[in-house]
């Protein structure tokens, strides 16, 4: 495996193990047949942290698993859906504090890479890219860079 595929599988490592929880004691097979016709190799492949699942995907394992998608990548605390909102709700973990200098450099460096790319995200989707990158700088104390904004766009699309 290519160290840049590496890097991009560490950013996400336990989806797996928490896809392997939605599908609980379903088999690999049928559950890929819920999530759309994937083989048995492919839930495998997800489950041991081979392969990341794309947003469509992700959507219809959260859907099944009653899960948000927040929580299959990142394992938040709670996994359980809020009935009847259509968006995942935003919340600022009680022991951390934003760091504004680092949120600032965040929403620059996004800017940055979706007018050079020239995208139109809804506002949703910028929030969502932000918040996502805001998480993993703070997290593993790193400054973000463009790569970083690349590589979570293909999360939010």
């Amino acid at each position: 495996m290519s160290r840049k595929k590496f890097q991009y599988l560490a950013t996400f490592l336990g989806v797996g193990h928490r896809v392997k929880r939605v599908r609980n004691n379903l088999s690999q097979e049928d559950f890929g047949k819920i999530l759309g016709g994937f083989s048995k190799s492919t839930i495998s492949k997800f489950e041991s942290d081979i392969m990341i699942p794309d947003m469509e995907t992700l959507k219809k394992i959260s859907d099944y698993g009653k899960v948000t998608i927040e929580w299959l990548l990142r394992g938040n605390d709670q996994p359980i859906k809020n009935a009847g909102t259509a968006a995942e709700p935003f919340t600022v973990p009680a022991a951390g504090r934003v760091e504004s200098d680092l949120l600032a450099v965040v929403i620059n460096v996004v800017e940055e890479v979706v007018t050079a790319r020239r995208l139109k995200l809804p506002p949703h989707k910028k929030a969502r890219l932000i918040a996502l990158l805001y998480d993993y700088c703070q997290r593993y104390l790193q400054k973000p860079t463009c790569y970083m904004v690349e590589k979570y766009l293909l999360l939010v699309d």
